[in-house]
């Protein structure tokens, strides 16, 4: 063998060796077309990109630059992530809450009976109160009637009934306070007799431990 054909000899050895142990570049278009090579391709500078031993195990994964469209979607899902894992987290904390407070369904009304016993009470008494005062006026307005004019016994009858006016008005605004009040007691139960529904006898929802 002459030194030239021992150079050619080696050259393409070296050759064949280099490229059998180069690394393949494989990706898919756009159109789903598979394109390989030993060397980065134009078609697979935005897309994910496997890179390939010459023994056919992946070296590598190149995510390849994202265009602004495809920066500004990944955007949108990572916010979208973020508010369900939020909302998720708050239903949870609700979740624990009600069973801390409510560990059964009948739990919800038996504390709604509760509230609303105290504030029955109330609205009870000042009933009895405006009841008492406005017999107590309808028998003051009969004996002024029974009173000499200007005289005064008469004078006293007027300042009672006065008294007794105020402190019928005073009954009323009362019972009405209490009468709001034990709307809102009612509305709040309902909302979280409601809730209780949906996300605990529901069992869609596991809290995290």
């Amino acid at each position: 063998m002459t030194k030239f054909s021992l150079y050619c000899a080696v050259v393409t050895s070296l050759l064949f060796s280099s490229r059998a142990s180069a690394d393949i570049y494989s990706c898919k278009d756009s159109a789903g077309h598979l394109h390989s090579s030993d060397q980065p391709m134009p078609e697979c500078v935005d897309k994910p990109t496997q890179v390939y031993r010459d023994n056919g195990i992946i070296k590598n994964q190149l995510t390849g630059a994202l265009t602004p469209e495809q920066r500004r979607q990944a955007e949108q899902q990572e916010q979208q992530r973020a508010a369900a894992a939020t909302e998720l987290e708050s239903v949870h904390k609700e979740q624990r809450y009600l069973l801390a407070h409510y560990p059964t369904e009948q739990d919800v009304e038996l504390m709604r009976q509760k509230a609303l016993s105290q504030v029955l009470a109330k609205i009870a008494a000042e009933k009895q109160a405006l009841e008492t005062a406005q017999l107590a006026l309808d028998k003051n307005h009969q004996d002024q009637r029974l009173l000499a004019p200007g005289s005064n016994a008469l004078v006293m009858a007027k300042l009672s009934s006065d008294d007794l006016t105020q402190t019928i008005k005073q009954a009323q605004h009362l019972i009405d306070t209490f009468q709001a009040e034990q709307a809102n007691i009612n509305r709040e139960y309902d909302r979280i007799h409601k809730r209780y529904t949906e996300i605990v006898l529901s069992g869609k929802y596991v809290t995290s431990r």
